[in-house]
């Protein structure tokens, strides 16, 4: 039934964990290990569960074929290298493995200080336990590394994962493991500071001048770091725009009112928000962010909608463009424009003449190879 249910929720689960599915099958005709009656109960209500959410889902939208039109023209898979793939999935899972490893490694020491210590034999795995885990972690884990990752999905087959990781205490039947994992995991959230990124980082391979291993470590330090520090950062910019934005409100009502309205928001790759909760939050008004892969397009949003566009150019003369300030002052220092705010984060704008231009700026430095 969950995983009936989480695939209606997230249809590609659904996909990853299928492998899983078909082994279970196995197992159950293999070793009968249940009931006939009970397993094709189950099954049941896998399939009931994912008909609650996915029938509603695709019916809102309008039918099946509506549906997977979406996933070309609504929220497209993004294309990312190899090595951004990398990048994404271990930064997370340091932070996932952080807790377990801060827990085991100071369980380990503990008890390795103790006369005669020996690793006792109870850390081997179980006989089943162990296919189990495989067929669960390692097909989403194939796809997450050398397909595409992104966010959080990992969580799909974070528990195989953890009992890998943490079998050798979890094994030991330490009535303290929990408690430790927790109080790890909560030291790591309170206690890693957050780091403001080179702006360098965000930039194309074939234009940034930093090392593989600098870029790596200052994402983890700051775009991918899930913890308190990055929150009260996110918080605090977020505050700043939310007052930004009523500003320019008032702005653009005035400049409607004498026939010159600028009517997007445009947040480029520098910005540091995510433009999905911007949207949720501010429904009324339509944002704009930067096709990394198409060269005249670019994404816009408005209450629940996300689509693509095309007309780069007369987008961005029609825009309020934020953007971080060193990136303003620097790269685009000598690009005419008129700066409406500025405080960390710039808002500025560009006539019709060097709206070209900014865009070429824009796929000079940001924009990705569709290879």
């Amino acid at each position: 039934f969950l995983l009936g249910f989480l695939s209606g929720v997230r249809p590609s689960s659904g996909v990853l964990l299928f492998p899983l599915f078909l082994y279970l099958w196995y197992r159950h005709l293999r070793t009968g290990s249940v009931s006939t009656r009970a397993f094709l109960l189950a099954q049941l209500g896998g399939l009931l569960g994912g008909l609650l959410w996915l029938l509603p889902l695709v019916q809102s939208v309008g039918g099946i074929e509506s549906y997977l039109r979406l996933y070309h023209t609504n929220n497209p898979m993004e294309r990312l290298s190899l090595l951004q793939n990398w990048f994404r999935f271990s930064s997370f899972a340091v932070f996932l493995s952080l807790p377990y490893l801060i827990a085991g490694g100071l369980r380990l020491l503990l008890s390795s200080r103790k006369p005669g210590f020996t690793p006792p034999q109870s850390w081997r795995f179980p006989k089943d336990f162990l296919p189990l885990m495989l067929w669960w972690l390692f097909p989403p884990l194939l796809f997450f590394l050398f397909v595409h990752y992104s966010k959080g999905y990992f969580l799909i087959c974070a528990f195989p994962f953890f009992a890998f990781l943490g079998w050798p205490v979890l094994a030991g039947r330490s009535r303290l493991l929990i408690p430790a994992v927790v109080a790890a995991q909560i030291l790591v959230f309170t206690l890693t500071p957050y780091s403001t990124p080179d702006v360098r980082v965000f930039f194309s391979p074939e234009v940034r001048s930093l090392s593989l291993p600098r870029v790596w470590w200052q994402r983890l330090r700051s775009v991918y770091l899930p913890t308190r520090s990055h929150l009260q950062e996110d918080e605090k910019t977020f505050r700043l725009f939310s007052r930004y934005l009523h500003k320019l409100e008032r702005l653009t009502q005035a400049k409607t009112d004498s026939g010159h309205a600028r009517t997007y928001f445009f947040l480029d790759p520098t910005f540091p928000l995510n433009v999905r909760s911007l949207q949720a939050h501010f429904p009324r008004y339509g944002f704009t962010t930067l096709s990394l892969t198409a060269p005249d397009t670019f994404l816009y949003y408005q209450g629940l909608e996300q689509e693509i566009r095309s007309g780069l150019t007369p987008m961005l003369a029609q825009a309020y463009i934020f953007s971080r300030s060193d990136f303003v002052s620097g790269p685009l220092q000598s690009l005419p424009k008129t700066v409406w705010l500025s405080d960390g984060i710039t808002v500025f704008s560009v006539e019709d003449s060097v709206a070209a231009t900014l865009g070429t700026h824009y796929r000079r430095f940001f924009g990705r190879s569709k290879k």
